[in-house]
């Protein structure tokens, strides 16, 4: 292989390496354009789902409070009927 040749098919390969770093570099290009508009994108998601869970938040504290109430009521109920009944067992054995 003489000197010539070797320099063309260093040439050659040079070239098609050129072309390639071209490409590559254009496709990084792209990709990072895709990366900023998704960024872009998961930003207001992420404002969106804050807002959500916000709401959220408010509706588990107005519910807990009127289950805590719930709560208090059914416990007041029970109070009630268990001294109506120990006033009929009284009543029954002639305690009263």
């Amino acid at each position: 292989m003489t000197v010539a040749a070797m320099v063309e098919m260093t040439e050659t390969r040079l070239v098609q390496l050129e072309s390639d770093v071209d490409r590559l570099s254009s496709d990084v290009a792209d990709l990072k354009t895709d990366v900023r508009e998704m960024r872009k994108d998961l930003g207001g998601l992420r404002d969106d789902m804050r807002k959500e869970f916000a709401e959220l938040h408010k509706e588990l504290a107005a519910n807990s409070r009127a289950i805590i109430r719930g709560d208090l009521v059914n416990r007041l109920w029970m109070l009630l009927m268990c001294a109506a009944m120990l006033g009929v067992v009284a009543r029954g054995l002639h305690w009263l």
